[in-house]
């Protein structure tokens, strides 16, 4: 299948920041990069990474006895990354973009979020505040550019320059200032590529409905409470008049691909339409329009409605929000250990020493984040539990 004029294809490519043969094997060079990320080290962390629920969520709470909570077939980072990938191929597929850029957009992701989700996430950039903070988007960066360590040649995974500008997603002035070609983008104000967008657009398809499933396998929610959101409400009434009798479990999966099928095909639609109406015939002009993959306007305030609704009833549970506590203690106490401790961090992957004498403060809690922010949920719990008596001596001591 040809590409169309407005997608990104490796002839007119930015391509690596260190120069390399193309593939032997037929790949696209962007299938390459998808391969680079499947075999990388943090991408494989991502399967023991939270995505909303940890093995944490089983200790809090009141009445466990009755709900799941936890179990191992809730989403991961790195299942929850398969499930954007799927739903970005299918937009960018019908729209005769470049699928493996998609692809490899939707797997890397998140390759630089922390253990315990957005938890993770917040206690270690509170940690960070004094030393330019944590942002996982910048961070799955660094991890691409710098810190995968496979190839003798360079650092990182030499990726492609669309897909490492396709990784930053969000990025602020002041780091964008500091970033170079790859942010040129968000100081220039311009568009990400469709694929990039495709991809944008799948992670917020994916994360509706997979976090659905889990917080009602859970037994936090339940069906009731989103039926009177519009997008849920809909599909949930027709799959109950279509599927009447059914198991309640089977008519939920029924309306979460009820709402996931109607969710994408407004995307493909919508998006062509935009596509002619800004005229939109090159890559150049895509840069130069306004985002064009987007939701019709009556499902984006469905989508936003039931984001919301979200907040409230799952993701702000009390018995979600229990874990907070917890994270705080494991992040929290990692950091202050390997900041105070830097002789306890494992080498690195070259058996290097990561923290050297003449670090300044900043450069060694770079070092730290680094790490932290790479473990899994459960070589987080190992490492805090190994260091709990110099933790709780620490603890002793901030009493007096």
């Amino acid at each position: 299948m040809s590409l169309a004029s407005y997608a990104v294809v490796d002839k007119d490519s930015k391509g690596r920041a260190y120069p390399e043969a193309p593939p032997k094997d037929g790949r696209s060079e962007f299938a390459r990069d998808r391969d680079r990320v499947t075999h990388s080290y943090a991408f494989r962390q991502l399967s023991g990474k939270t995505q909303v629920f940890t093995p944490a969520s089983n200790q809090c709470g009141s009445s466990p006895s009755d709900k799941i909570l936890y179990d191992d077939s809730m989403r991961t980072r790195m299942s929850h990354s398969i499930e954007v990938a799927q739903v970005a191929r299918s937009i960018a597929r019908a729209l005769n973009l470049n699928e493996d850029l998609s692809e490899t957009l939707a797997l890397a992701h998140d390759m630089g979020h922390t253990p315990f989700g957005h938890s993770g996430q917040d206690v270690l950039n509170d940690c960070m505040k004094p030393y330019g903070g944590f942002e996982h988007n910048i961070q799955s960066l660094r991890v691409v550019t710098d810190l995968e360590h496979r190839y003798t040649q360079f650092k990182g995974l030499n990726l492609m320059f669309e897909t490492k500008e396709g990784i930053l997603k969000h990025c602020s002035a002041k780091n964008a200032a500091v970033l170079g070609d790859i942010a040129a983008r968000h100081r220039d104000k311009k568009s990400p590529t469709l694929e990039a967008q495709a991809t944008d657009l799948g992670d917020a398809i994916a994360y509706m409905c997979h976090d659905i499933d889990d917080g009602i396998r859970s037994g936090l929610v339940s069906p009731r409470d989103f039926e009177d959101v519009e997008l849920f409400g809909r599909c949930w009434r027709e799959v109950q008049s279509r599927l009447s009798g059914q198991p309640e479990a089977l008519q939920v999966q029924e309306t979460l691909r009820d709402m996931m099928g109607l969710m994408i095909r407004g995307t493909i639609a919508h998006s062509l339409q935009n596509i002619e109406r800004y005229g939109i015939k090159t890559l150049a002009d895509v840069r130069n329009s306004p985002e064009v993959i987007l939701l019709p306007d009556g499902l984006a305030q469905q989508h936003a409605q039931l984001k919301s609704q979200m907040y409230k009833k799952l993701y702000h549970h009390q018995e979600v929000s229990l874990v907070r506590k917890d994270v705080e203690q494991v992040i929290g106490g990692l950091f202050q250990v390997y900041m105070e401790n830097p002789h306890l961090l494992p080498a690195g992957p070259a058996g290097e020493t990561r923290v050297q004498p003449n670090d300044t403060d900043t450069q060694k809690a770079r070092v730290v984040c680094d790490y932290v922010a790479g473990l899994t949920d459960a070589q987080a719990y190992q490492q805090v539990k190994r260091f709990e008596p110099l933790l709780s001596a620490q603890r002793t001591l901030a009493l007096f």
